[in-house]
Protein backbone atom coordinates (compact mmCIF):
# COMPACT_ATOMS: atom_id res chain seq x y z
CA UNK A 1 0.00 0.00 0.00
CA UNK A 2 2.76 2.60 -0.83
CA UNK A 3 0.23 4.63 -2.67
CA UNK A 4 -2.70 7.16 -2.66
CA UNK A 5 -4.75 5.07 -5.09
CA UNK A 6 -4.00 1.96 -3.50
CA UNK A 7 -5.01 2.93 -0.32
CA UNK A 8 -8.06 4.33 -2.09
CA UNK A 9 -8.89 1.66 -4.02
CA UNK A 10 -8.39 -0.73 -0.67
CA UNK A 11 -11.34 1.64 0.80
CA UNK A 12 -13.68 1.72 -2.28
CA UNK A 13 -13.47 -1.99 -2.10
CA UNK A 14 -13.80 -2.29 1.62
CA UNK A 15 -17.04 -0.63 1.39
CA UNK A 16 -18.42 -2.72 -1.33
CA UNK A 17 -17.79 -5.76 -0.02
CA UNK A 18 -15.00 -6.70 -2.63
CA UNK A 19 -11.81 -7.46 -0.63
CA UNK A 20 -9.67 -10.67 -1.40
CA UNK A 21 -8.91 -12.59 1.98
CA UNK A 22 -4.81 -10.57 2.09
CA UNK A 23 -6.30 -7.00 0.54
CA UNK A 24 -8.41 -7.49 4.23
CA UNK A 25 -4.95 -8.27 6.04
CA UNK A 26 -3.67 -5.38 4.41
CA UNK A 27 -6.82 -3.17 5.19
CA UNK A 28 -6.45 -3.93 8.97
CA UNK A 29 -2.56 -3.93 9.20
CA UNK A 30 -2.98 0.25 7.41
CA UNK A 31 -5.97 0.81 9.73
CA UNK A 32 -3.96 -0.29 12.80
CA UNK A 33 -0.38 1.41 11.95
CA UNK A 34 -2.04 5.11 9.60
CA UNK A 35 -4.11 7.42 11.61
CA UNK A 36 -4.51 8.78 8.28
CA UNK A 37 -6.06 5.58 6.46
CA UNK A 38 -7.98 5.37 9.45
CA UNK A 39 -9.39 9.14 8.75
CA UNK A 40 -9.66 8.60 5.39
CA UNK A 41 -11.32 5.52 5.78
CA UNK A 42 -13.74 6.81 8.53
CA UNK A 43 -14.65 9.85 6.09
CA UNK A 44 -15.45 7.77 2.79
CA UNK A 45 -17.51 5.18 4.92
CA UNK A 46 -19.92 8.13 6.37
CA UNK A 47 -20.37 9.20 2.47
CA UNK A 48 -21.46 5.88 1.18
CA UNK A 49 -23.59 5.10 4.35
CA UNK A 50 -25.59 8.39 3.24
CA UNK A 51 -25.04 8.01 -0.84
CA UNK A 52 -24.84 4.22 -0.66
CA UNK A 53 -22.33 4.82 -3.98
CA UNK A 54 -19.11 5.63 -3.82
CA UNK A 55 -16.64 7.54 -7.45
CA UNK A 56 -12.82 6.61 -5.93
CA UNK A 57 -12.32 8.33 -9.07
CA UNK A 58 -13.76 11.76 -8.13
CA UNK A 59 -11.72 11.29 -4.80
CA UNK A 60 -8.22 10.86 -6.67
CA UNK A 61 -9.00 13.51 -8.55
CA UNK A 62 -9.23 15.77 -5.57
CA UNK A 63 -5.53 14.83 -4.70
CA UNK A 64 -2.90 18.26 -4.41
CA UNK A 65 -0.99 18.86 -7.14
CA UNK A 66 2.35 17.39 -5.60
CA UNK A 67 0.44 14.03 -4.65
CA UNK A 68 -0.38 13.61 -8.46
CA UNK A 69 3.04 14.63 -9.41
CA UNK A 70 4.79 11.74 -7.30
CA UNK A 71 2.39 9.12 -8.11
CA UNK A 72 3.33 9.94 -12.13
CA UNK A 73 6.33 9.54 -11.10
CA UNK A 74 5.80 6.02 -9.03
CA UNK A 75 4.11 5.22 -12.59
CA UNK A 76 6.49 6.65 -14.97
CA UNK A 77 10.39 7.00 -14.75
CA UNK A 78 10.60 5.73 -11.24
CA UNK A 79 9.31 1.74 -12.89
CA UNK A 80 11.14 0.89 -15.85
CA UNK A 81 10.36 -2.56 -15.47
CA UNK A 82 7.32 -4.04 -16.65
CA UNK A 83 5.49 -0.25 -16.55
CA UNK A 84 2.85 -1.59 -19.11
CA UNK A 85 1.79 -4.87 -16.89
CA UNK A 86 1.72 -2.51 -13.63
CA UNK A 87 -0.29 0.11 -15.04
CA UNK A 88 -2.68 -2.53 -16.08
CA UNK A 89 -3.17 -4.22 -13.09
CA UNK A 90 -3.72 -0.76 -11.42
CA UNK A 91 -6.34 -0.02 -14.21
CA UNK A 92 -7.59 -2.97 -14.04
CA UNK A 93 -8.56 -2.65 -10.35
CA UNK A 94 -10.11 0.56 -10.56
CA UNK A 95 -12.36 -1.19 -13.51
CA UNK A 96 -13.35 -3.81 -10.90
CA UNK A 97 -14.27 -1.55 -8.34
CA UNK A 98 -15.82 1.54 -10.25
CA UNK A 99 -17.29 -1.19 -12.73
CA UNK A 100 -19.87 -2.20 -10.37
CA UNK A 101 -20.52 0.90 -8.28
CA UNK A 102 -21.43 2.77 -11.95
CA UNK A 103 -24.29 0.28 -12.20
CA UNK A 104 -25.52 0.92 -9.09
CA UNK A 105 -25.26 4.57 -9.74
CA UNK A 106 -27.37 4.36 -12.93
CA UNK A 107 -29.69 2.33 -11.22
CA UNK A 108 -30.12 5.04 -8.55
CA UNK A 109 -30.88 7.26 -10.68
CA UNK A 110 -32.84 5.79 -13.45
CA UNK A 111 -35.52 4.01 -10.57
CA UNK A 112 -35.88 7.84 -9.16
CA UNK A 113 -39.54 8.86 -9.40
CA UNK A 114 -39.64 11.82 -12.67
CA UNK A 115 -40.54 15.05 -11.03
CA UNK A 116 -39.93 14.35 -7.44
CA UNK A 117 -39.73 18.50 -7.12
CA UNK A 118 -42.41 21.05 -6.98
CA UNK A 119 -42.62 23.18 -10.08
CA UNK A 120 -44.74 26.06 -10.64
CA UNK A 121 -47.26 27.69 -13.07
CA UNK A 122 -48.72 30.70 -13.03
CA UNK A 123 -50.85 33.48 -15.06
CA UNK A 124 -51.23 36.92 -14.85
CA UNK A 125 -53.92 39.25 -16.46
CA UNK A 126 -54.87 36.40 -18.81
CA UNK A 127 -56.13 32.67 -18.79
CA UNK A 128 -54.21 29.99 -20.01
CA UNK A 129 -54.15 25.81 -18.97
CA UNK A 130 -51.38 23.50 -18.08
CA UNK A 131 -50.76 19.93 -18.51
CA UNK A 132 -49.78 18.10 -15.64
CA UNK A 133 -47.10 15.11 -16.22
CA UNK A 134 -50.22 13.36 -15.10
CA UNK A 135 -52.03 13.76 -17.62
CA UNK A 136 -54.23 16.18 -15.44
CA UNK A 137 -55.79 19.19 -17.57
CA UNK A 138 -55.83 21.99 -15.33
CA UNK A 139 -57.52 25.63 -16.49
CA UNK A 140 -56.68 28.95 -14.83
CA UNK A 141 -58.40 31.94 -14.27
CA UNK A 142 -56.54 35.00 -14.06
CA UNK A 143 -53.89 36.08 -11.23
CA UNK A 144 -53.95 32.33 -10.16
CA UNK A 145 -50.82 30.23 -9.11
CA UNK A 146 -50.12 26.62 -8.68
CA UNK A 147 -47.18 24.48 -7.82
CA UNK A 148 -47.12 20.92 -7.72
CA UNK A 149 -45.84 17.87 -7.43
CA UNK A 150 -46.20 14.56 -9.19
CA UNK A 151 -45.00 10.96 -8.33
CA UNK A 152 -45.46 7.21 -8.32
CA UNK A 153 -47.83 7.40 -5.13
CA UNK A 154 -49.14 10.45 -4.54
CA UNK A 155 -50.17 14.20 -6.77
CA UNK A 156 -50.13 16.96 -4.86
CA UNK A 157 -50.89 20.63 -6.30
CA UNK A 158 -51.08 23.65 -4.22
CA UNK A 159 -53.49 26.05 -5.49
CA UNK A 160 -53.95 30.23 -4.86
CA UNK A 161 -56.60 31.41 -7.70
CA UNK A 162 -59.22 29.79 -9.33
CA UNK A 163 -58.95 26.15 -11.87
CA UNK A 164 -60.98 24.40 -12.83
CA UNK A 165 -59.48 20.73 -12.90
CA UNK A 166 -60.16 17.58 -15.36
CA UNK A 167 -57.78 15.21 -13.74
CA UNK A 168 -57.00 11.49 -15.23
CA UNK A 169 -58.03 8.50 -13.14
CA UNK A 170 -54.68 6.45 -11.78
CA UNK A 171 -55.64 3.71 -9.50
CA UNK A 172 -54.30 3.76 -5.84
CA UNK A 173 -52.81 7.18 -6.76
CA UNK A 174 -55.01 9.80 -5.16
CA UNK A 175 -55.24 13.72 -6.48
CA UNK A 176 -54.80 16.56 -4.36
CA UNK A 177 -55.25 20.25 -4.35
CA UNK A 178 -53.79 22.08 -1.11
CA UNK A 179 -56.20 24.92 -1.15
CA UNK A 180 -54.84 26.69 2.26
CA UNK A 181 -57.40 26.56 4.21
CA UNK A 182 -58.75 23.01 3.05
CA UNK A 183 -57.76 20.06 0.42
CA UNK A 184 -59.60 18.51 -1.94
CA UNK A 185 -58.83 14.62 -2.44
CA UNK A 186 -59.51 13.31 -5.95
CA UNK A 187 -58.96 10.02 -7.61
CA UNK A 188 -60.25 10.98 -11.29
CA UNK A 189 -63.10 13.90 -12.15
CA UNK A 190 -63.68 17.17 -13.05
CA UNK A 191 -64.00 20.20 -10.31
CA UNK A 192 -63.19 23.74 -9.94
CA UNK A 193 -61.78 25.10 -6.56
CA UNK A 194 -61.54 28.80 -5.82
CA UNK A 195 -58.92 30.05 -3.14
CA UNK A 196 -58.31 33.47 -3.47
CA UNK A 197 -56.38 35.13 -1.06
CA UNK A 198 -58.23 37.95 1.39
CA UNK A 199 -61.56 36.03 0.82
CA UNK A 200 -61.34 34.40 3.27
CA UNK A 201 -62.90 31.16 1.78
CA UNK A 202 -62.48 28.13 -0.27
CA UNK A 203 -65.14 27.08 -3.17
CA UNK A 204 -65.21 23.68 -4.61
CA UNK A 205 -68.26 23.33 -7.37
CA UNK A 206 -67.98 19.51 -9.16
CA UNK A 207 -68.70 19.20 -12.69
CA UNK A 208 -68.60 15.21 -12.83
CA UNK A 209 -67.26 12.14 -10.48
CA UNK A 210 -66.53 12.32 -6.53
CA UNK A 211 -64.36 14.48 -4.64
CA UNK A 212 -63.50 14.89 -0.55
CA UNK A 213 -63.57 17.86 0.08
CA UNK A 214 -61.16 17.97 3.82
CA UNK A 215 -60.61 21.31 6.25
CA UNK A 216 -57.43 21.21 7.92
CA UNK A 217 -59.45 21.06 11.18
CA UNK A 218 -61.18 17.70 10.62
CA UNK A 219 -63.90 18.97 8.93
CA UNK A 220 -64.98 16.43 5.47
CA UNK A 221 -67.91 16.35 3.33
CA UNK A 222 -68.18 14.41 -0.31
CA UNK A 223 -69.25 16.15 -3.01
CA UNK A 224 -70.96 14.45 -6.46
CA UNK A 225 -71.18 15.96 -9.60
CA UNK A 226 -73.39 18.83 -9.65
CA UNK A 227 -72.30 19.51 -6.07
CA UNK A 228 -71.03 22.87 -4.49
CA UNK A 229 -69.82 23.53 -1.11
CA UNK A 230 -67.98 26.48 0.57
CA UNK A 231 -65.23 26.51 3.44
CA UNK A 232 -66.07 29.37 5.94
CA UNK A 233 -65.47 30.80 9.43
CA UNK A 234 -64.53 27.17 9.92
CA UNK A 235 -67.20 25.37 8.50
CA UNK A 236 -67.89 23.48 5.63
CA UNK A 237 -71.15 24.55 3.78
CA UNK A 238 -72.97 22.80 0.77
CA UNK A 239 -74.71 25.21 -1.43
CA UNK A 240 -76.98 24.50 -4.24
CA UNK A 241 -74.84 27.21 -6.53
CA UNK A 242 -74.68 26.56 -10.38
CA UNK A 243 -71.48 25.17 -12.03
CA UNK A 244 -69.81 28.76 -13.70
CA UNK A 245 -66.73 28.44 -15.38
CA UNK A 246 -67.32 31.46 -17.44
CA UNK A 247 -64.25 32.87 -16.98
CA UNK A 248 -62.80 30.38 -19.31
CA UNK A 249 -64.51 31.06 -22.73
CA UNK A 250 -64.48 35.33 -21.26
CA UNK A 251 -68.60 35.00 -21.02
CA UNK A 252 -70.74 36.09 -18.35
CA UNK A 253 -74.11 34.99 -18.81
CA UNK A 254 -77.02 36.13 -16.46
CA UNK A 255 -80.08 34.15 -17.00
CA UNK A 256 -83.01 35.63 -14.35
CA UNK A 257 -80.32 36.33 -11.88
CA UNK A 258 -81.19 38.02 -8.45
CA UNK A 259 -78.06 40.07 -7.07
CA UNK A 260 -76.34 37.82 -4.84
CA UNK A 261 -76.32 35.08 -7.63
CA UNK A 262 -74.87 38.14 -9.92
CA UNK A 263 -72.20 38.40 -7.26
CA UNK A 264 -71.56 34.76 -7.21
CA UNK A 265 -70.86 35.13 -10.82
CA UNK A 266 -68.25 38.18 -10.41
CA UNK A 267 -66.48 36.61 -7.71
CA UNK A 268 -65.87 33.62 -9.92
CA UNK A 269 -64.88 35.68 -13.26
CA UNK A 270 -63.05 38.44 -11.75
CA UNK A 271 -60.67 36.73 -8.70
CA UNK A 272 -58.96 40.23 -7.96
CA UNK A 273 -62.59 40.85 -5.95
CA UNK A 274 -61.03 39.73 -2.70
CA UNK A 275 -64.45 40.33 -0.52
CA UNK A 276 -68.05 41.93 -0.95
CA UNK A 277 -69.92 44.20 1.66
CA UNK A 278 -73.35 44.63 0.80
CA UNK A 279 -75.47 47.12 2.65
CA UNK A 280 -78.01 47.37 0.64
CA UNK A 281 -82.18 46.30 1.31
CA UNK A 282 -82.91 43.48 -0.11
CA UNK A 283 -85.19 42.90 -3.22
CA UNK A 284 -86.67 40.66 -6.20
CA UNK A 285 -85.06 42.02 -9.24
CA UNK A 286 -83.75 39.46 -11.62
CA UNK A 287 -81.93 40.56 -14.25
CA UNK A 288 -80.76 38.36 -17.85
CA UNK A 289 -77.99 40.02 -19.76
CA UNK A 290 -74.21 38.78 -20.83
CA UNK A 291 -70.61 40.61 -20.76
CA UNK A 292 -68.48 39.02 -23.36
CA UNK A 293 -64.31 40.11 -21.57
CA UNK A 294 -65.42 43.48 -20.51
CA UNK A 295 -63.21 45.01 -17.85
CA UNK A 296 -65.06 45.07 -14.00
CA UNK A 297 -65.43 48.15 -14.03
CA UNK A 298 -67.93 48.11 -16.84
CA UNK A 299 -69.74 45.51 -15.53
CA UNK A 300 -70.48 47.16 -12.42
CA UNK A 301 -71.54 50.50 -14.29
CA UNK A 302 -74.41 48.42 -16.09
CA UNK A 303 -74.98 46.02 -12.91
CA UNK A 304 -76.00 49.30 -10.84
CA UNK A 305 -78.43 50.17 -13.58
CA UNK A 306 -79.67 47.12 -13.73
CA UNK A 307 -80.47 46.52 -9.74
CA UNK A 308 -80.37 50.27 -9.01
CA UNK A 309 -77.63 49.88 -6.76
CA UNK A 310 -74.05 51.52 -6.27
CA UNK A 311 -71.44 49.02 -6.51
CA UNK A 312 -68.09 50.72 -6.30
CA UNK A 313 -65.05 48.80 -6.43
CA UNK A 314 -61.88 49.53 -4.02
CA UNK A 315 -58.94 47.84 -3.42
CA UNK A 316 -60.11 44.46 -3.74
CA UNK A 317 -63.54 44.97 -1.68
CA UNK A 318 -66.43 45.50 -3.73
CA UNK A 319 -68.94 47.74 -1.59
CA UNK A 320 -72.58 47.31 -2.60
CA UNK A 321 -75.44 50.03 -1.18
CA UNK A 322 -78.56 51.61 -2.23
CA UNK A 323 -78.99 54.57 -4.61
Amino acid sequence: METNINSDLLIAKKLSGQLTPSEEADFGQLMASSAAFASDYEAMARIWNVSRSLCPASRIAARRKAEWQRLSQSLGAGRRRRPIVRTLRIALRVAAVLIPLAVLGCFIVYTRPAGSGWQTFATADNVDSIRLPDNTMVYLNRNTTIQYQMTAAKRQVRLSGIANFEVSHQKDCPFMVDAGMATVRVLGTSFMVENVEGRGRVDVQVRSGRVSFESNDGGCVQLTAGEHATFSNSVITRSDQIWTDEWQSGVIKLQSATLPEALDHLMTYYPEIESVNVFAQADTISVTTQFDSQPLSAVLDELSMHYCKKLLFSDGQLIVSDK
